[in-house]
């Protein structure tokens, strides 16, 4: 009577026993899946969400050839804004000059090396070519751009008599340029005292070279939409 009892209970046990191992193992494997990543789980970078999608609409359109990355270019407002000669001279640079996963370069309004830039001069000279795209001259009364010691001290006096201001460390950046003067300088202070609603925005960049274009930020995420644009910070060709 003893032995079967004991028969029956070690049974029992070794079923259930069996039961757990395979419910362990299945969880483990479950576990150890790598599950695809959803469409919203995109890169973010520079505030902008779901930067994966927007690489792939620049890497579909360019796959599509010149003439299909025109084409959606034309229709484009900051395009339609620009003189005709302007339009032209993007056309034969998409056309003759660049390939085809390098468009995006011939939407460019400013181009430099960032290394360079340890004196006043420097500063004044990109300075004066910004305030020339915005084709905000007329707003401006007057640029002084001192250095001292380690210091280019930048002062910008608006026609209001309104005075803006920036400073350079060179001990801190060296020769490379100092974004923050486009930003902080540029885009936050001297772009809307004259009423500007563009701003210079950074595009992706190859090497060391700087490919800014003037552009409302609307109009930058619909270029990334539109995938006039790729994501800088995957765009590794």
């Amino acid at each position: 009577m003893k032995t079967t009892l004991l028969k029956e209970i070690f049974t029992t046990l070794s079923i259930l026993f069996t039961v757990l191992s395979c419910s362990q193992t299945k969880n483990e494997m479950f576990s150890k899946q790598v599950l695809p990543a959803l469409p919203n789980e995109g890169v973010s970078k520079f505030g902008f969400e779901n930067d994966s999608i927007r690489i792939d609409e620049y890497r579909i359109l360019t796959a599509k050839g010149k003439s299909e990355y025109i084409k959606v270019l034309k229709s484009f407002s900051w395009f339609d804004e620009k003189n005709e000669d302007k339009k032209k001279e993007i056309i034969k640079i998409l056309e003759n000059d660049l390939e085809v996963n390098y468009s995006f370069l011939a939407l460019e309004d400013l181009s430099f090396d960032t290394e360079g830039f340890e004196t006043a001069e420097s500063y004044k000279n990109l300075l004066k070519e910004m305030i020339k795209i915005a084709e905000i001259e007329n707003q401006i009364k007057k640029i002084n751009v001192v250095e001292k010691r380690n210091l280019i001290n930048i002062t910008i006096l608006t026609n209001k008599n309104e005075e803006l201001k920036y400073t350079v460390d060179i001990n801190e950046i060296q020769d490379w340029i100092d974004t923050n003067f486009i930003e902080q300088l540029i885009n936050e202070q001297l772009l809307p005292k004259t009423n500007n609603n563009k701003k210079f925005i950074a595009l992706p960049a190859i090497d060391q070279i700087a490919n800014v274009i003037f552009i409302s930020q609307n109009d930058f995420e619909q270029a990334k939409k539109n995938g006039l644009i790729p994501s800088d910070d995957i765009f590794m060709e």
